[in-house]
């Protein structure tokens, strides 16, 4: 039965990495022009910009939202498989 609890911890953790990326936030906050994205900037303008941008604290802001945007879909993919695995080998 505790096995059972895996895919919703791993979507837990899953779900913090995303609290933990702000990037609209920091696009805000260092005033760098971008499209208005209402939901999230796309991680390949987030990348880009990074390329770009002389503020060396922007940039490490920009970095580490880009490892926990990251970091947030590979949780997700391992609560996917966790459920698929489960699912499979847990006879009732």
């Amino acid at each position: 039965m505790n096995i059972l609890i895996l895919p919703i911890l791993f979507f837990i953790i899953s779900i913090m990495f995303r609290f933990l990326d702000k990037t609209n936030m920091i696009y805000k906050k260092f005033k760098i022009p971008q499209k208005n994205y209402t939901w999230t900037v796309p991680l390949k303008q987030v990348k880009l910009d990074i390329s770009t941008l002389k503020d060396t604290e922007a940039k490490r802001l920009l970095t580490r939202s880009v490892l926990f945007r990251k970091l947030h879909f590979c949780f997700l993919i391992i609560a996917f498989l966790s459920v698929l695995v489960i699912g499979y080998f847990v006879n009732d």
